[in-house]
């Protein structure tokens, strides 16, 4: 019986948009966040992103996570896309606050979708939040591909 082996494993890497001190007005955009590609990987599939709100009053903020193909050099606080960020998206997750899944220590989404990418010097991340973030919350999110 021959064993069957993934090239292309799971990957889940924990990245922090909006960290523990940090605050984040409604509408503004949390910093861009790079998943590191493997120089292996010479395309894949993101198959899956966890959003992850945790700290002080867990936040169920309703927003849009971004992915970019290239780096948009979002700043903590920035207000808006512009065009050549719209034209880097490569994938777009809108999360309303009933999608959110909490407890009293953290709240997650999943989210899932096939997006393809090819190999380039990474895929980055960011989230615009229509809820205000307070210093003691955090939300990270775990991007998945394959």
């Amino acid at each position: 019986m021959t064993e069957e082996f993934n090239i292309f494993p799971l990957q889940h890497p924990t990245l922090t948009l909006i960290a523990d001190g940090e605050t984040l007005n409604a509408g503004e955009l949390s910093r861009s966040v790079e998943l590191d590609l493997s120089k292996d990987v010479i395309k894949g599939q993101l198959h899956t992103v966890i959003l992850v709100s945790s700290g002080g009053n867990v936040s169920k903020p309703a927003g849009v996570l971004y992915v970019f193909d290239t780096d948009p050099e979002i700043l903590l606080g920035d207000s808006d896309l512009d065009v050549s960020d719209h034209c880097r998206q490569i994938a777009k997750f809108e999360v309303t606050v009933m999608d959110w899944d909490s407890s009293q220590t953290a709240a997650s989404i999943v989210e899932t979708g096939e997006f393809h990418f090819e190999r380039g010097d990474g895929l980055w991340l960011a989230f615009k939040s229509m809820l205000p973030f307070a210093a003691d919350e955090i939300l990270q999110v775990v991007p998945r591909y394959r």
